[in-house]
């Protein structure tokens, strides 16, 4: 351009003439020389026409279409989309530029959404986990006041006598106390009733046997005894849920609205005898 009498920008036709030719005026190649050849004959032809874009200028027209993604005899920053495209207006250019303000606003308003939402299930997580928490350490409590009431009302039977709690190893055999005290003998159930006068057995999970799922009471071992519509039968026992220790636990035939053992307290429902386990006191030494 500098050294054009015109001071205007060269072609591309002549861009490619120039870096295409020798110092000593021959083409670098016979390629070359064919395309510069095609170039001429195409510029003679259309001498006296309007100049063209670049998009159809004489390189275009002898060596085709630019390919994707860059414009021949212009490197590699230029792509056909940002020299060919028509250049936005300043206000189309305001334009484009809210939109994406906007759009971006709204998407960052949308975020801030959801990490409000995720706090507000956080906290309600929060506040049912500690309600839980709670309900647990209130059953452990009313746990503890049913056995010290069994232990007290062995006391007024006994004295001053100091039985202790603990759960039979058998899970569906009593074991057998025959302690005499004087010239009184004990009965064999007596080891194992609540203050009601009731066996208290704990209930055992069909898929950890070795865990306690709820406190009950026996209300019947009769197998024509009906519970939930069904007889019994010889394999359960129906049993009052005092206090739940596995509120999820499922129930081996439930009815009506219970489910689990959660749903059952303070109700009756069918339960193997083979999973339960007699809580008795053990009078040894006494």
């Amino acid at each position: 351009r500098q050294k054009r009498d015109d001071a205007r920008n060269p072609s591309r036709a002549e861009l490619f003439s120039i870096t295409h030719t020798r110092k000593d005026g021959h083409p670098v190649n016979e390629e070359s020389a064919r395309v510069m050849g095609m170039l001429q004959e195409v510029s003679s032809s259309e001498e006296n026409t309007s100049p063209k874009t670049m998009k159809d200028d004489l390189l275009s027209q002898v060596l085709g279409k630019d390919n994707p993604g860059r414009i021949r005899m212009l490197g590699l920053g230029p792509t056909p989309s940002s020299v060919y495209d028509p250049v936005p207006t300043r206000t189309q250019a305001l334009q484009m530029v809210n939109q994406v303000k906007t759009s971006s606003e709204t998407v960052i308003s949308k975020m801030f959404e959801k990490i409000e939402e995720m706090k507000v299930e956080h906290e309600k997580m929060k506040e049912s986990y500690e309600n839980h928490l709670s309900n647990l350490h209130a059953d452990i409590g009313t746990l503890k006041d049913l056995m010290q009431k069994n232990i007290e009302n062995y006391q007024a039977h006994d004295g001053n006598a100091s039985p202790s709690i603990h759960s039979s190893a058998s899970s569906h055999e009593v074991q057998h106390h025959n302690v005499q005290r004087g010239s009184k003998k004990r009965g064999r159930n007596d080891d194992n009733v609540n203050v009601q006068g009731k066996m208290m057995v704990y209930l055992k999970s069909f898929k950890k046997s070795l865990v306690n799922v709820a406190l009950a009471t026996i209300e019947s071992k009769d197998p024509l005894k009906k519970v939930g519509g069904c007889d019994l039968g010889c394999e359960y026992w129906e049993v009052a849920v005092n206090v739940a220790l596995v509120y999820n636990e499922p129930l081996p035939r439930p009815y009506g609205q219970f489910k689990t053992i959660g749903d059952a307290i303070g109700a009756t429902i069918a339960w193997p005898f083979t999973l339960g386990c007699y809580v008795h006191v053990d009078l040894d030494g006494i």
